[in-house]
């Protein structure tokens, strides 16, 4: 994951070209990159979200 952690001023004063190479860098594909407390915390809003869907279904 990307390490730098941008301010919206720094983020703003970077042209629209360098904007979506940083979103572009931004993007995680590979899941072993990806901090497991942070992964663990993703999927447990993921189901308590497919949990409240499904409990609202007629």
């Amino acid at each position: 994951m990307p390490e730098k952690v941008w301010t919206a001023e720094e983020f703003e004063r970077l042209s629209p070209v360098q904007q979506d190479a940083v979103f572009e860098q931004s993007i995680v594909t590979d899941l072993a990159a990806v901090p497991e407390d942070f992964l663990a915390h993703v999927r447990e809003r993921v189901q308590q979200r497919i949990d409240t869907e499904a409990s609202s279904q007629p």
